[in-house]
């Protein structure tokens, strides 16, 4: 299963941004035989917004978490805390990605070929975990380290986020 998670909390802006990176999906997924192997998480605070958006949609699996209980203090730490709960939850491979990433060409390459085995993909690099400039970094190291599996980070072009333009 090719699983891709996404956070939608706290605003309207982001619930559309998220609503326009899955129709992205669906729009470079229009002619492939493998949409229904893609499996969409979005953890949110508003499922009304969400349960009436993709009523169409019959080939790609739609699950949503409801996280309204969580305390949403810092977006930065509720990502860290959507991953650790994906990966309890679900024990599968995946994406996570940021609200305003959509997609430019078919994900399936990035499934087949990097995300296996703890790879990490990420459209730029910020700053390396072992430097730990903040707690977010700090939480993410903590995550990765104590982990089993060994962890790749990637970085990639099929995705793109129109906010930094970098892709």
């Amino acid at each position: 299963m090719n699983n891709i998670v996404y956070l939608a909390i706290k605003s309207e802006h982001v619930y559309k941004e998220v609503e326009m990176s899955i129709k992205s999906l669906f729009y470079v997924l229009r002619d492939s035989k493998c949409a229904e192997q893609y499996h969409i998480v979005v953890y949110t605070d508003n499922l009304t917004f969400f349960n009436r958006r993709f009523a169409f949609n019959k080939s790609v699996q739609i699950d949503y978490r409801d996280i309204s209980e969580w305390e949403f203090d810092n977006v930065y730490l509720r990502k860290i805390d959507v991953i650790e709960d994906f990966a309890k939850q679900y024990g599968q491979d995946f994406i996570f990605l940021d609200s305003d990433t959509y997609f430019m060409s078919s994900p399936e390459s990035l499934f087949k070929t990097l995300v296996t085995n703890g790879t990490v993909l990420m459209y730029l690099k910020e700053n390396t975990l072992n430097e730990k400039i903040n707690y977010v970094f700090d939480r993410f190291s903590n995550i990765f380290h104590s982990s089993s599996r060994s962890w790749c980070f990637v970085f990639c072009n099929s995705m793109r986020s129109p906010r930094t333009g970098y892709s």
